[in-house]
């Protein structure tokens, strides 16, 4: 009788376990969108407060995995807590002759 009592136990705790496990994927999954701004987005961001106290600039989209790497700057993201979408800041098209660019936090 003792032994059944325990298997019953150990079979809901891995369902348990597997719900959580379930349950923090779905947590996790974020989606990720562009966030096309204009020109004067960077500058009025700054006065209002958004971003804290640091560098920002502009970064062709095709320079900034290299300069992630090396540490120079790093990609700034935007998020949306209640619709979990994660936003990347971007200024033009993709389709601009010189592509468009992504908004960079900079390191010294």
């Amino acid at each position: 009788m003792d032994l059944v009592s325990v298997a019953g136990v150990l079979v809901s705790g891995v369902g348990v376990v597997n719900d959580l496990a379930t349950t923090f994927r779905d947590l996790r999954k974020w989606e990720e969108r562009d966030l096309e701004v204009d020109g004067e987005w960077l500058e009025l961001a700054k006065s209002k407060g958004l971003l804290p106290a640091a560098e920002y600039g502009w970064m062709g989209e095709r320079r900034v995995p290299s300069a992630e790497l090396k540490g120079t700057a790093h990609t700034v993201v935007c998020y949306n807590k209640e619709k979990r979408i994660v936003y990347k800041v971007v200024q033009g098209k993709v389709t601009d002759g010189g592509g468009r660019n992504v908004l960079v936090r900079i390191e010294g």
